[in-house]
């Protein structure tokens, strides 16, 4: 796998403030593109952590779209996303989630800004965004897509998300009376639909995401359910939220942390539900995908490492 494009909100690997300014690398990693898929981590994850489950899922996706180890994936639309969701603690350490979420709504705003900027510098004037995300990922990317619903001149369309083990309040997206503005973004922002993996045997949202929510500030909830952690009613206010029940799958699942197999289903899943075409459909008459795989078979990439400085190398 070649390395992804990103943009980082980080300033230091392991925990830290946001930066002053988000980083791109390479420098048009959303500018030269105008449909674009995030990749988004959630809680507790420093960027070299981040790094080995996006890689986890992306060799997924290669299997699943049957793409030799030197050819793009997704037409090189992924762009891997950082952020500062955890904290150089030791021990301490889950008691940064209640300064993480707070981070996941500013860091949604400014992402929405960012894409917005990017969308000026493309040829179309417009970015069309597929996200899949994790954990609190998935408040970051609603958090986005609220970001763009209040802006009448955003030239942002958020078109699909995969939340995976959602770190997200239910009532946020289904009752209009406590909370009306994650629901309200969805319905009327998001352009596609959304797929929600969930488990009921995820141990951290059912145990510790409610009295962690509940800490996070006003209008987190009282000891709330998590969207990945129950089967989401498909009413008729939220039609386009389908739930996907993964069994037995706990919180590091989806990015096979737990097992790195484990994220071949979310991969397949992401394959289907983002439309990524497959190398075979994409490939041109002059070399068939199959010679080019047995060809590549034995190279392996070298691997690149972030240039901070000149954003020119990811």
């Amino acid at each position: 796998m070649d390395a992804l494009a990103l943009v980082t909100f980080r300033r230091d690997p392991v925990g830290g403030p946001v930066a002053d300014a988000p980083h791109a690398c390479p420098a048009d990693a959303l500018t030269s593109r105008r449909r674009v898929v995030l990749l988004i981590h959630g809680f507790n994850v420093n960027e070299e952590h981040g790094r080995e489950t996006y890689a986890r899922f992306v060799g997924h996706l290669e299997d699943q779209l049957a793409i030799p180890r030197d050819a793009p994936v997704a037409d090189n639309r992924l762009v891997a996303l950082y952020w500062p969701g955890d904290a150089d603690w030791g021990f301490a350490k889950p008691l940064a989630y209640m300064r993480s979420v707070p981070r996941a709504r500013d860091i949604g705003a400014s992402l929405a800004e960012l894409l917005d900027a990017a969308a000026g510098r493309t040829g179309t004037g417009f970015i069309s965004v597929d996200i899949v995300a994790h954990s609190l990922g998935g408040r970051l990317a609603l958090e986005t897509l609220l970001a763009v619903f209040g802006n009448p001149a955003s030239r942002v369309r958020v078109d699909r998300i995969q939340f995976m083990a959602g770190a997200v309040p239910t009532f946020m997206l289904f009752d209009p009376d406590d909370t009306p503005r994650l629901r309200a973004a969805f319905e009327s922002a998001l352009g596609v639909g959304a797929k929600s993996l969930w488990s009921s045997s995820d141990e951290v949202l059912s145990f510790a995401f409610p009295p962690g929510q509940t800490l996070a500030g006003d209008g987190e909830g009282f000891l709330p359910t998590a969207l990945g952690h129950a089967k989401f009613p498909r009413g008729d206010e939220l039609a386009r939220m389908d739930p996907v029940e993964m069994p037995g799958a706990g919180h590091g699942s989806y990015w096979g942390g737990d097992d790195p197999d484990d994220c071949a289903e979310t991969a397949r899943i992401a394959h289907e539900f983002l439309g990524l075409a497959d190398a075979i459909e994409r490939a041109t008459p002059a070399r068939d995908p199959r010679e080019r795989a047995i060809a590549d078979a034995a190279a392996v990439p070298a691997r690149a490492t972030p240039d901070r400085t000149t954003g020119e190398s990811c």
